[in-house]
C-alpha cells in the first residue's frame, strides 16, 4: 500500500502543471490508469480575451493600408511574397478557396508589401486583414 502512494508523485506532479498552466481540465488514459483533473472554479482564471479591433486599428492609425479577405474559406498562396515586395495595383496576391470555387485576392492599390499575416492554407473570414501594405505609393517607388 505504502509503494502505491508513493507512485502518486507524478499526480501531484500534473496537478501543480495544472495550476501553473491555468488548465481547467486535464485527462490522460494509459493501459492501467484512467485519470481526470479539474480546477475548482474558483481557481480557475481564463485568460484575458484577445482584442483584435484594437490591434488591426492601431496597424490602421499606422499609416498602412490592409488587403482583405473579400470571403470566407481557405488562403491560398498562389505567388512568393516576402516583406520589401512592391506590389501594384491589379497584382494577383493569391486566392481564397470556398466551397470548391477560388477567388482571387488582387491588390486594390500599389505600395510596398509591410507585413504578412496569413499563410497559405490558413482559414480567413470576410473582411480579415491578410496582408499589410504602405498606404502611400511613393513608399511603393524606392
Amino acid at each position: 500500500m505504502t509503494e502505491n502512494i508513493g507512485n502518486l508523485d507524478w499526480v501531484r506532479r500534473l496537478a501543480t502543471t495544472l495550476k501553473d498552466h491555468q488548465i481547467y481540465q486535464l485527462s490522460m488514459e494509459t493501459e492501467d490508469v484512467s485519470l481526470t483533473l479539474k480546477a475548482r472554479a474558483s481557481s480557475f482564471k481564463p485568460p484575458a480575451p484577445i482584442v483584435v479591433e484594437h490591434v488591426e486599428q492601431e496597424v490602421q492609425e499606422a499609416d498602412v493600408a490592409l488587403i482583405r479577405s473579400e470571403n470566407v474559406g481557405i488562403f491560398r498562396s498562389t505567388v512568393m511574397l516576402s516583406p520589401g515586395t512592391i506590389i501594384n495595383k491589379g497584382d494577383k496576391l493569391g486566392m481564397v478557396e470556398s466551397v470548391s470555387l477560388q477567388h482571387e485576392l488582387v491588390a486594390d492599390r500599389t505600395g510596398k508589401l509591410l507585413e504578412i499575416l496569413t499563410t497559405d492554407g490558413d482559414p480567413v473570414e470576410y473582411g480579415q486583414p491578410l496582408l499589410v501594405l504602405s498606404s502611400e505609393e511613393r513608399d511603393a517607388r524606392v
